[in-house]
């Protein structure tokens, strides 16, 4: 059975990403077929966040679509999946 690949990302929320609703990040060296991400509060609590996560290409793109945002300072730690 052939393994695929993963690629993770952390990434620290800032007022402009907020602003925007969204944040994009693209893919390293592999061709995504799926992603996670698991949003944490700046004190380390997991935060139920149920926006939107899309992979268009080599661009993972998520949104606070849902009804719990990500806010300044939050972290997310983005999987890229491949294979």
């Amino acid at each position: 059975m052939e393994m695929g690949r993963c690629q993770g990302i952390r990434r620290t929320v800032n007022a402009a990403d907020v602003t925007a609703g969204s944040i994009a990040v693209q893919a390293q060296d592999l061709a995504p077929t799926g992603a996670t991400a698991v949003v944490r509060t700046a004190a380390g609590g997991l935060k139920a966040w149920d926006g939107l996560l899309l992979v268009v290409a080599n661009t993972v793109t998520l949104d606070n679509s849902g009804a719990v945002d990500w806010a300044d300072t939050d972290t997310i730690d983005i999987v890229i999946l491949s294979g």
